[in-house]
């Protein structure tokens, strides 16, 4: 797996988890959804 990926990974973990505590499932929902778009 290229690093880029793995940094992505990264990011989208971090910012899930962070949408997580603040309990908007949805937006993260969307957000990973987008983000796996790319």
């Amino acid at each position: 797996m290229p690093i880029g990926e793995l940094v992505k990974l990264e990011i989208i973990a971090k910012f899930i988890l962070t949408l997580s505590v603040h309990r908007d499932h949805l937006a993260a929902s969307i957000a990973l959804y987008v983000l796996l778009q790319l």
